[in-house]
């Protein structure tokens, strides 16, 4: 179900790589679906209570670690956080870095994205430098990904860039200002909007475990 800021934000160009937690998001899934199945198998409130808790921590899940993407539009950025959605025009942006979220600065505000993000460690990391110098070869991380034809995804460039000396959240800093240096004048604003589906996740989520615990 779309909403006001994926309205405005047109037809996906680029999706960015998603971090390490949304891996974990559809593990707690999977995991989940088993919960679910006892509860459905089972007779005892024990099992149709796990069965609840399944149900709510999918739900969860796919709210916090599923659903952040931050993805490049026709004409903007997209930041598509746990419940609500922000679209940026490229012509408003003046400037963005990755810290511990993606943050995409326009002259009067500053929106935080989860779909793309760094570790604390990794930041002081960068502050120390590398320990090791160049890339993973030891000389400019020369050759890039092994392999035949990987196709122009986001994870093919993520390990590229790490090999050749890059970062990939360098990668995502250069290609949002690359789309600002090329944008046409806009005179549209920022756009922020709740998705109805995601509360409506977590609602739900709060109901069943409030259900869970009636029964116990």
């Amino acid at each position: 179900m779309s909403n006001a800021a994926t309205k405005a934000a047109g037809a996906e160009v680029e999706r960015f790589a998603a971090p390490a937690g949304r891996w974990l998001g559809f593990a707690v899934i999977g995991l989940a679906a088993v919960l679910i199945m006892v509860g459905l198998l089972g007779d005892s409130v024990i099992e149709r209570n796990m069965g609840l808790a399944g149900v709510a921590g999918a739900l969860i899940s796919w709210v916090v670690l599923v659903r952040p993407v931050a993805s490049i539009r026709e004409s903007g950025v997209l930041l598509r956080n746990m419940t609500r959605d922000i679209y940026i025009p490229a012509a408003k942006i003046v400037r963005c870095r990755v810290f511990q979220t993606l943050q995409v600065v326009t002259e009067d505000r500053r929106f935080h994205g989860l779909g793309v993000t760094r570790s604390a460690r990794s930041m002081v990391r960068e502050q120390h430098g590398p320990r090791f110098g160049g890339g993973l070869m030891g000389v400019g991380g020369a050759g890039g990904v092994l392999g035949g034809g990987g196709g122009d995804t986001a994870v093919n460039r993520m390990a590229n860039q790490e090999q050749t000396g890059g970062s990939y959240h360098e990668y995502v800093e250069s290609r949002i200002m690359q789309m600002v240096a090329s944008a046409k004048p806009d005179s549209r604003e920022a756009v922020t909007a709740w998705d109805p589906v995601a509360l409506g996740a977590l609602g739900l989520a709060a109901a069943l475990i409030a259900l869970a615990f009636v029964w116990s």
